[in-house]
């Protein structure tokens, strides 16, 4: 990082960046932040709200991840069900996507208009693929696509 960046979160870093990332920083910092989050899967815990505004960034330390409280799955009175579980990874995984795609393109990806869904739980198995980031950045190479 910037030798300026210090103690700020990821959403701040990309605003004063102005845009995207250069691919190796946007690597780095993604490939950390995707650690982190596999070893809270390995204690089965799970954050499922991951945003860029919950990474923070020093020049001296790895980047951390805020949890802003209790991960999820550590927040309920008993123990997570192996379902719970999975869709918190699931959502994860895809919100680590949006990171990926915010660090590549130096913006969120396009929201899609929702209905009112009545089961509000399997809207997490209802997330649309996320966008090619090159329609937004047409820098970001293919294989990172």
């Amino acid at each position: 990082l910037e030798p300026t960046v210090t103690n700020i979160n990821l959403g701040q870093h990309l605003k004063n960046q102005g845009g995207p990332l250069p691919t190796p920083e946007a690597l780095r910092l993604f490939s950390a932040i995707a650690r982190i989050v596999g070893d809270m899967h390995d204690q089965f815990a799970v954050y499922e709200e991951l945003t860029v505004e919950q990474i923070i960034l020093s020049e001296d330390t790895p980047p951390r991840v805020l949890d802003c409280g209790v991960p999820k799955s550590r927040e309920r009175a008993r123990a997570a069900t192996p379902t719970e579980i999975a869709e918190g990874i699931e959502a994860d995984i895809y919100n680590l996507g949006v990171v990926l795609f915010q660090l590549s393109t130096g913006q969120l990806p396009p929201q899609r208009r929702t209905t009112f869904n009545f089961r509000a739980e399997t809207d997490i198995l209802d997330r649309p693929p996320l966008p090619d980031p090159r329609l937004a950045a047409p820098q970001v190479p293919a294989w990172l696509a």
